[in-house]
């Protein structure tokens, strides 16, 4: 952080647009518009917003439907990754303004930005002219968070939580502590990353099932009651056991 000085100087006019766009009425400070709870980062005028949620894209992807199955000729997660460029600084300071602590930032470095939007089967889509991303990394997939419309994606369609690695985690339950599920990546990320966000609803009992205490956001308790159970159950028959009679 030597240069900080040097990072806080006005931004060039040809320099990246900010990730999303902010109402009018919010105060604004240097080239960086105050945060807001609602909307996130301010978004330029000529760029489009990314369709709501997962798998709730107008547009098809190319990586096809459903998860898919692995394939050893395919791209990697952390190479596809490593095509992104770093957030910029009036990014980081968006989040820390939202009131994300800086170590839980820079714990997650690297974060990157990607354009584009999601596809019908709720995987990222690249698209120069598409809306702003952050790009998160997990285990085996890249995470795609659109601040302003709450857009999520994935890069292969496994991931099924963002910070998922929290679910079989030991540390996770010490000490009578609970897995935290949060509604959205800024309530995650403003909690410390202690936790994760559900990506998919559908694949939740599967994974979930095993956590020792869960503790959900109020906003997720209906959701959470509605998928926390087995997506179906074998029909039951009862054996009846004739005894014999003694004559």
């Amino acid at each position: 952080m030597a240069e900080t000085e040097g990072l806080r100087k006005p931004a060039p006019s040809n320099n990246l647009d900010c990730l999303t766009r902010l109402n009018g009425d919010v105060e604004r400070k240097g080239d960086f518009p105050e945060p807001s709870n609602r909307d996130g980062p301010p978004l330029p005028e000529n760029e489009t917003a990314a369709p709501t949620g997962i798998g709730s894209g107008s547009k098809t992807g190319y990586h096809g439907g459903g998860i898919k199955a692995f394939d050893s000729t395919e791209r990697p997660a952390w190479a596809t990754l490593h095509q992104y460029p770093l957030m910029e600084f009036r990014h980081f300071d968006w989040l820390r303004r939202a009131g994300v602590a800086v170590e839980t930032i820079t714990s997650r470095m690297p974060i990157r930005v990607a354009k584009g939007s999601v596809a019908d089967d709720g995987c990222f889509d690249d698209a120069p002219e598409g809306a702003p991303f952050l790009v998160f990394e997990e285990a085996e997939d890249l995470v795609f968070w659109q601040p302003r419309t709450g857009a999520l994606a994935t890069w292969h369609g496994r991931a099924f939580a963002l910070g998922e690695g929290a679910i079989l985690d030991p540390l996770t339950y010490a000490f009578d502590c609970n897995l935290n599920l949060y509604a959205n990546p800024l309530a995650w990320l403003q909690a410390g990353c202690d936790g994760c966000v559900v990506l998919d609803w559908s694949r939740a009992f599967d994974h979930l099932r095993h956590a020792s205490r869960i503790a959900v956001s109020e906003d997720l308790l209906f959701l959470y009651r509605r998928h926390m159970k087995p997506a179906r159950m074998p029909e039951l028959s009862v054996l009846v056991t004739r005894k014999a009679v003694v004559a």
